[in-house]
C-alpha cells in the first residue's frame, strides 16, 4: 500500500488497498477499512475500483463487495456517499471507453 493523497481534513489517502484484499490470503475487506479509520486513513476508492476491474471483477462485483463492507465499518451515509461516487466515475469510464 502507497500513500496516494491527503483528504481535505487532513486524513492520509491510501492506494494498493485492493491487492491486500484481494487474495485468497488477503485480509477482509472491513477488517481494514477499520484499521485505516482508527489510524486517520481513508481507501483511494478510484485507484480501488481500476485495480479491482484489471483484476477481472465486474463493476457489479465490486459494488456488492463495498455495499456490505461501506455499511458494516462507516455506517449507510458513508457507504451511499461513496458508492454515489464509484457509479458517477464508472459512468464517465464508460463514456471514454467508448
Amino acid at each position: 500500500m502507497s500513500v496516494t493523497g491527503t483528504t481535505e481534513d487532513g486524513k492520509i489517502v491510501v492506494g494498493g488497498v485492493f491487492e491486500n484484499v484481494s487474495s485468497r490470503l488477503g485480509v477482509p475487506l472491513e477488517f481494514l477499512l477499520d484499521v485505516l479509520d482508527r489510524n486517520g486513513m481513508v481507501v483511494d476508492w478510484i485507484r480501488y475500483y481500476e485495480d479491482s476491474l484489471k483484476s477481472g471483477w465486474s463493476y457489479k462485483t465490486l459494488r456488492l463487495r463495498l455495499d456490505s463492507a461501506l455499511g458494516d465499518v462507516y455506517g449507510p451515509k458513508h457507504r451511499d456517499e461513496v458508492l454515489k461516487r464509484l457509479d458517477w466515475h464508472h459512468s464517465r469510464q464508460k463514456h471514454v471507453d467508448g
